[in-house]
């Protein structure tokens, strides 16, 4: 929504704010989480704010009432989620990637990375990833790596865009900026 700001409260980390742009007023507290919020993500479409904690839980509130939908509980730290129509996917502290169902966030496959993901974006089938100052491309239903490149300090923030192409726009711990291209016409190119 164009006119939503969310925020995790500074003075109290487990909560979630939503603030209204126009009037500048605070429009919703949604509380639920134990521990530190570390990530959240919104879905316009659908109305839905996704959080996830270190209290090992990510729930799906109703950002327009603010009601608890649903709450999902994992064994291991969530590191990072990114949702898109139906699924939601997220990193675990254990080095899985989780494909969540996204009404009803039954588990829908599990895959054993064997290495700790910082961010991460979805779209259908595809999932682009950043691991230290390495971006990879993985295709989900063939279980498998399409494409890779690195740069040379520490990723901290990816956003993937699809398209005819993927464009994958990345942040270093310098302050640095990459933009990377990747053709879907042919899923071998390498970044």
């Amino acid at each position: 929504s164009k006119d939503l700001v969310v925020i995790s409260d500074f003075n109290d980390e487990c909560n979630i704010k939503l603030w209204n742009l126009n009037t500048k007023n605070e429009k919703l507290i949604l509380r639920g989480h134990k521990s530190i919020i570390k990530t959240l993500n919104l879905d316009v479409v659908n109305s839905l704010l996704i959080s996830a904690s270190n209290d090992k839980t990510i729930k799906i509130w109703d950002y327009v009432t603010g009601t608890l939908l649903k709450n999902y509980s994992s064994r291991y730290e969530i590191k990072c989620l990114d949702v898109d129509r139906s699924q939601l996917v997220y990193a675990s502290g254990n080095g899985d990637l989780v494909i969540l169902d996204l009404q009803t966030l039954n588990e829908i496959k599990s895959i054993h990375l064997r290495i700790q993901v910082h961010n991460i974006c979805i779209n259908n089938n595809m999932v682009v990833f950043s691991h230290g100052n390495e971006i990879k491309i993985y295709d989900l239903e063939e279980c498998d790596y399409i494409a890779n490149a690195h740069i040379d300090h520490k990723i901290n923030s990816l956003k993937a865009i699809w398209a005819e192409d993927i464009q994958i726009f990345v942040g270093d711990i310098k302050g640095n900026l990459y933009k990377f291209v990747f053709s879907l016409q042919n899923s071998k190119d390498i970044l």
